[in-house]
């Protein structure tokens, strides 16, 4: 009988966990964070992907900012608080 302890992370935190790593090389907005999720392996919708990162930025896990003329863009960072 195998028995393995540890954390077994769900589909989202993975891709957190992914998205933190693309967003160390600074801020993004969700297509280009789409875009390096999907080189790196990762099918996430645009939809499913915003809820994440409004979850994350709720948590204080990652920050978010509008740009533009119209404000309609969000670009999301690394809280640099909680880098862990």
């Amino acid at each position: 009988m195998l028995i393995c302890e540890g954390i077994v992370l769900s589909k989202d935190e993975k891709v957190l966990a992914k998205v933190k790593e693309i967003l160390k090389k600074g801020e993004a907005g969700v297509k280009e964070i789409a875009a390096a999720l999907k080189k790196k392996g990762f099918s996430v919708g645009g939809g499913r992907l915003r809820d994440i990162l409004n979850d994350s930025v709720k948590k204080g896990i990652l920050t978010a900012r509008r740009v533009g003329k119209t404000k309609r863009k969000v670009l999301y960072g690394l809280n640099l608080k909680t880098v862990s």
